[in-house]
């Protein structure tokens, strides 16, 4: 078919959808002309800006065991399309066996992301010392310049011996305050000041390299400067920043003329709030569309918004009706177009012209599907595409009571054949139509045809979504008002930044249950165990920006905070304990790191007045004094162990004015507490104790078990408990005491057998409850059971509402984002949420 009749088939094709979206209404768009692409093959300066370019030398020395015949490359990244979708690689000139160079031209004042790469037989990425692959470097372009680089080693190569580290703080250059959450480049190495604006990036090369300080935000001005690292030593760094001025500026953009109408129109860009997670998302996207702005229809057919952006920062940005790679706009023999521009110091309106949002001689695809009439009507519906491995979920738009559609425009020029799945909430892996569920589908394949496509589908169920009907409150108890009752729900600290948009609307739900309080649980992780750095990770950690709004939103739902601190490991924590060195200059590192961790949030909870600060818990457990691993041995924790946790809770109490708790378990933590816990304001308690032997035990049977429990171990704990506000107690069931009384946390899965403290599988001999802590876990030979969870959570609210030395309820394991009647811990959308709701409104309406 030809190319004039192509174009025929596909306009035909969008008048005839247009009469399916009823909800759509028709704008005069014109036609616009192709833009002349000036800085490079992909990249497009907005506007007539004039572009001054200056040239940029790398050079780079490799690894002695790099093979001499291998090409050196250089790649210019673009993370607005994503990190691995665009690259531009050049070819380095080879100076020797060990250094390489290139000199590239950019444009004065922007922001360079770039990586090493070598291809031989095969590509090898770069790696930083500790074995992890690098994310990028930057450089700042001001001036022509010489950039020094060193890899560290190779995807398939051992790291060279000799490193050291670079550590520093970073501070207002106006108030002299320190800078939290901004992002520190150097070596290969990145990551973010803590709220005392400090840093420290270890496995360094020696020799010097450049570092960047950039606020993802633009809200600072970014710097940079060389820095020179010496074997086993430490290189300080005083960095002042900026402050930013923020300007209006206003986006005008004329549309392609078969755009549909009223399909939103978003600009992902190279900011946070241009949608910019500066993580690793699935499929090497790194935009969050649910965070990219809107731009609104206006009166003549074009689209605007008005946005306050940082003067002198570079924006790189496009327009797209998905997210920086799916249905992003295109221009002639361009599948990928870049715009940039330096903001000035007034206010701008930029006008653009979208030529294009399909350039490719593959027609649009059509997705037209039924939901089925169980979908929660406030759930959104995302399509998940899988060109060469699952991208980020995009939106789709909703044309009726339980039909929603998608048209796919581009880059289908870029594949010959992908896969496609649909999902509630974003959350495909989890939250899937049943017929393509988890991480290992390939989903229904489409191959992209040159005439127009429509897939209607009907989604006869999810998968983990079932009408349970109206769930009845076994006997209705009376129940005893608590006015100071804690009632918390602590979400999981399994978090991914698509979290983030989905939150207000979470707090404003868990508000309605009658909760006052929620948890955050920042999810810092170990490296591996042989040098014991503990940092955030983008891809599962809330950053600043993210973990301050979270809190502020919601605080605006009047909900008390509190923050748990729960350090994370890369494998399983009592292996990593086992094999790690554990001699004295070990236990230094992990300490400080520990005491960074605690200190950075603590000052955090101080500044945006968090409630509680919860520390602890079984994984520091062979860091306590005298402490012992999982196979009873010594951890060989240092003399001095109870001296450096009474320092650390000191240090707490002069930055963090909130209670202070400690998190132990039941029964572990009951049976050698530390002496420093009369330091602690408050004793947070977990609790999946084995509450029967028979998984179809009664609730009767439930509430007995468990009043042994309180009475007969846990309340002689407490009692035993001397912290520093002195106390009396009287009988058991109306302890009358100046002591704070106990949070009570509960963790159970909706597994049938999850209340005996230990699943049965023919696999593993004992599968523990909290290994369903995440959501769908894949045990198919353990049966779903969602009344278990109700009742176990009946059983023991009812207990615990008999005594006041218990003076809070938590419900853990909370999954946010969407209902899912798994077999996980979290009560969102089971009965069990329905048994807390009852409670929450009576203990402490």
């Amino acid at each position: 078919m030809n190319t004039p009749q192509r174009k025929q088939n596909r306009k035909l094709f969008t008048i005839s959808f247009l009469t399916i979206i009823v909800i759509f209404s028709i704008a005069a768009c014109t036609s616009i002309p192709v833009k002349e692409t000036k800085p490079s093959a992909t990249e497009e300066t907005t506007q007539a800006e004039e572009i001054q370019q200056t040239l940029i030398t790398f050079t780079v020395n490799v690894p002695a065991n790099t093979p001499a015949d291998d090409t050196v490359l250089i790649s210019v990244l673009d993370e607005v399309t994503g990190l691995a979708l665009n690259a531009v690689h050049y070819p380095m000139e080879k100076v020797d066996n060990h250094q390489y160079k290139i000199q590239l031209p950019f444009k004065v004042g922007s922001v360079i992301k770039y990586r090493y790469s070598r291809q031989g037989n095969m590509l090898s990425e770069e790696h930083t010392y500790m074995g992890e692959p690098v994310r990028y470097r930057m450089i700042l372009v001001n001036s022509p310049a010489q950039i020094n680089d060193i890899v560290s080693r190779w995807t398939d190569t051992p790291p060279e011996e000799g490193t050291g580290r670079v550590s520093g703080v970073v501070t207002n250059a106006d108030t002299g305050q320190p800078l939290p959450g901004i992002l520190i480049a150097f070596g290969g190495i990145q990551t973010f000041t803590d709220a005392n604006g400090a840093f420290s990036l270890y496995g360094l090369p020696p020799g010097t390299q450049n570092l960047v300080a950039y606020a993802i935000d633009g809200s600072y001005q970014p710097y940079q400067q060389g820095a020179l690292v010496a074997v086993n030593s430490n290189t300080p760094v005083q960095i002042s920043l900026d402050p930013a001025t923020f300007v209006d500026v206003a986006f005008l953009v004329k549309v392609p003329p078969d755009m549909v109408p009223a399909v939103p129109l978003r600009l992902a860009g190279n900011l946070y709030q241009l949608g910019n997670t500066f993580s690793n998302l699935s499929g090497g996207i790194n935009g969050l569309v649910d965070r990219m702005p809107v731009l609104s229809p206006l009166p003549d057919g074009r689209y605007g918004i008005m946005l306050s952006l940082p003067v002198g920062t570079e924006i790189k940005y496009k327009y797209t009706l998905g997210d920086g790679f799916w249905n992003a706009e295109q221009q002639v023999n361009q599948p990928f177009v870049i715009r940039s521009f330096i903001v000035s110091d007034s206010s701008t309106v930029i006008e653009d012209e979208i030529y294009s949002f399909n350039t490719s001689d593959f027609a649009p695809i059509t997705f037209d599907i039924t939901v089925p009439e169980l979908t929660p009507v406030d759930e959104q519906i995302y399509i998940q595409f899988n060109p060469y491995g699952w991208t980020e979920p995009i939106p789709m738009w909703k044309i009726g009571e339980r039909r929603w559609a998608y048209i796919l425009n581009s880059p289908l020029q870029t594949m010959e054949k992908f896969g496609v799945r649909f999902c509630r909430q974003g959350q495909c892996g989890y939250a899937d139509d049943y017929r393509t569920i988890g991480d290992y589908t390939s989903g229904k394949i489409i191959h992209p045809q040159q005439d127009p496509i429509t897939i209607q589908d009907t989604i006869e169920t999810w998968a983990w979504l079932e009408d349970t009907g109206k769930f009845k409150i076994p006997n209705e108890p009376k129940v005893t008002q608590r006015p100071n009752f804690v009632q918390a729900i602590e979400l999981q600290p399994r978090y991914q930044a698509d979290w983030g948009p989905i939150l207000p609307r979470t707090f404003e739900h868990i508000a309605s249950l009658g909760t006052n309080t929620v948890i955050f649980s920042p999810n810092w992780t170990f490296a591996e165990n042989t040098f014991p750095t503990l940092s955030s990770h983008p891809e599962n950690s809330m950053n600043w920006l993210e973990l301050t709004s979270a809190i502020q939103q919601a605080q605006a739902k009047n909900l008390n905070v509190a923050i748990k601190l729960t350090p994370q490991f890369p494998t399983n924590p009592e292996d990593w304990w086992i094999n790690a060195p554990r001699d004295f200059s070990w236990w230094v590192t992990w300490f400080d790191q520990y005491e960074a961790f605690i200190l950075h949030h603590a000052k955090l909870a101080e500044m945006y007045q968090v409630n509680m600060l919860i520390i602890g818990s079984d994984t520091v457990t062979p860091a306590l004094p005298n402490g012992k691993l999982a196979d009873g041995t010594s951890s060989n924790a240092p003399p001095d162990a109870e001296k450096r946790w009474e320092d650390l809770l000191n240090k707490i109490q002069k930055v963090y004015s909130g209670k202070i708790i400690w998190d132990i378990s039941y029964p572990n933590g009951l049976q050698s507490p530390p002496a420093f816990l009369e330091h602690v304001d408050q004793l947070y308690l977990q609790f999946d104790a084995a509450l029967a032997d028979d998984k179809d035990a009664s609730i009767n049977q439930l509430r007995d078990s468990a009043t042994i429990i309180l009475e007969n171990e846990v309340l002689p704990f407490w009692l035993s408990w001397t912290p520093k506000v002195p106390s009396q107690t009287n009988n058991l069931t109306n302890t009358i005491s100046t002591k704070e009384p106990i949070l009570f946390a509960v963790s159970y899965p909706s597994a049938d057998g999850g209340i005996t403290g230990c699943l049965e599988d023919p696999v593993s001999e004992c599968i523990k409850p909290q290994d369903l802590n995440f959501p769908a876990p894949d045990f198919p030979l353990i049966a779903l059971d969602l009344e278990e969870q109700a009742d176990v959570y009946h059983a023991l609210l009812t207990v615990i509402n008999r005594y006041n030395w218990i003076g809070g309820f938590v419900s853990q394991g909370y999954y946010p984002p969407a209902i899912l009647q798994d077999k996980s811990t979290s009560i969102h959308g089971k009965p069990a949420e329905t048994i807390l709701e009852y409670w929450f409104h009576r203990i402490n309406p």
